[in-house]
């Protein structure tokens, strides 16, 4: 991992009565004797925090946690079919986003959570910067233990993503073999109008096609529902106010930064 520079990354909830509480006893001890193993190699993990309906009404409590075992943390929020009972809505999700910035502001750099730094750095650079907003048709190739590949790690164990048989050097082909490929790129295509002429749009694309299918019905063989016959609007991440709301508050952050530096200039 150390030769060739892996970046290692796990799934932790925050203390371990809140990670437990979501993921099952015994979790939390055992994925931290993982990151004290990776420690002692000298390799930093990446960590990934879900929040459910359990444990958004303390953001401060779980993002303390990682403070103070120096771990840097993407936030996602739960997703499902059961928005108000693990799943957060898009109203929970955006109040959660804000809170975390708040906390990211009062720490004066000590903390820095994601996607709110990734979703920043889109603003001012015009490039999507985080998974939820980039292109699966292009961007990723995920690779599972049984050889399988699929567009996303999140679609790895799905066989409607599934590659049975990865050529070397041939991404193109591989990609173009899955039938779920077929489906992302449908779905992008028939994104409604109020999507495409979205301010955002063009670092956003409509949010995580992930977000969209896990709420979708899915046959017997896993199989969701042609995209041509799900109303356009349902093709749009469920998530998408938040987005907007987010970006719509780091946009002004941002505009206002800017314009205090230009009107009090640094005195030589």
């Amino acid at each position: 991992l150390e030769h060739y520079a892996v970046n290692v990354g796990t799934s932790l909830d925050g203390p371990e009565d809140v990670t437990d509480a979501q993921r099952g006893d015994g979790y939390f001890a055992q994925t931290m004797r993982g990151i004290d193993l990776l420690r002692a190699a000298g390799r930093a993990p990446g960590v990934i925090c879900t929040f459910t309906r359990r444990s958004v009404g303390d953001p401060r409590r779980v993002l303390s946690f990682f403070v103070e075992e120096g771990l840097q943390v993407l936030v996602h929020a739960a997703i499902g079919d059961d928005f108000g009972r693990e799943s957060l809505r898009a109203d929970e999700y955006t109040s959660l986003l804000l809170a975390l910035r708040e906390i990211e502001a009062e720490s004066g750099g000590l903390v820095r959570v994601s996607p709110l730094r990734q979703m920043r750095d889109q603003i001012a650079s015009g490039v999507p910067g985080t998974c939820t907003f980039m292109d699966c048709l292009g961007d990723f190739l995920a690779v599972g233990p049984d050889g399988r590949s699929a567009p996303c790690n999140r679609f790895l164990g799905w066989p409607f993503f599934a590659t049975e048989h990865p050529r070397p050097g041939g991404h193109d082909e591989v990609r173009a073999e899955s039938p779920g490929r077929a489906w992302l790129v449908e779905r992008r295509r028939r994104l409604p109008l109020s999507c495409t002429e979205c301010a955002y749009h063009g670092i956003c694309h409509g949010g995580c096609p992930y977000n969209v299918l896990v709420r979708l019905p899915l046959d017997r063989d896993g199989r969701p529902p042609s995209a041509t016959a799900i109303p356009p609007e349902r093709l749009v991440d469920p998530y998408c106010e938040t987005y907007r709301s987010i970006y719509d508050v780091l946009l002004d952050g941002i505009v206002r930064e800017r314009l205090v530096g230009f009107l009090d200039p640094p005195r030589v």
